[in-house]
């Protein structure tokens, strides 16, 4: 009975009553958060709207041109290339001598900025899924081509087998 006493002192209860608390605080569910990590994951295989923008414009014929290029190396056969982009479509406007203001140029009566330059976005990560995959081989060819035609490191490519048709 004394050990019991001993167990059940006052900061001994302070310190139950403290990690029932935090127990009870990391079980509760966190709406937003997971609403927006299940959005994310979810956004690459939404359909794609209606209009295409310029990056998937762009998205589209790099994953295109990779496919035409991957399907003519010896031993893959088909394939079908995913691409993934890291950031947007970027326009640099040209800015006055001070640097303040933006250059426009009129034409037809509408004003635009004048775009120096355009830069493309950056790839992520790529999917590649062939028919030859599998073959160790097959798999290095696409896996450095992949990085040398998109300047990407190799664990953003993934190879994989196409299933039989």
């Amino acid at each position: 009975m004394k050990d019991m006493k001993k167990l059940f002192t006052k900061d001994n209860l302070i310190v139950l009553v403290l990690a029932g608390i935090l127990l009870f605080v990391i079980a509760l569910p966190v709406g937003d958060s997971r609403e927006a990590e299940a959005t994310e994951i979810q956004t690459p295989v939404q359909a794609a709207p209606v209009k295409d923008s310029e990056e998937e414009q762009y998205r589209g014929e790099l994953e295109t041109r990779l496919e035409e290029i991957f399907s003519s190396i010896k031993g893959v056969g088909r394939v079908r290339v995913m691409i993934t982009l890291k950031t947007s479509l970027e326009r640099v406007v040209e800015k006055d001598q001070n640097g303040t203001e933006s250059v426009y140029r009129t034409q037809s009566g509408n004003s635009d900025p004048f775009v120096k330059k355009t830069l493309m976005p950056k790839v992520e990560g790529v999917l590649i899924v062939a028919q030859g995959a599998g073959n160790g081989e097959v798999n290095r060819m696409l896996t450095a081509s992949a990085e040398a035609l998109l300047g990407i490191e190799a664990h953003r490519i993934v190879v994989v087998g196409m299933r039989p048709e």
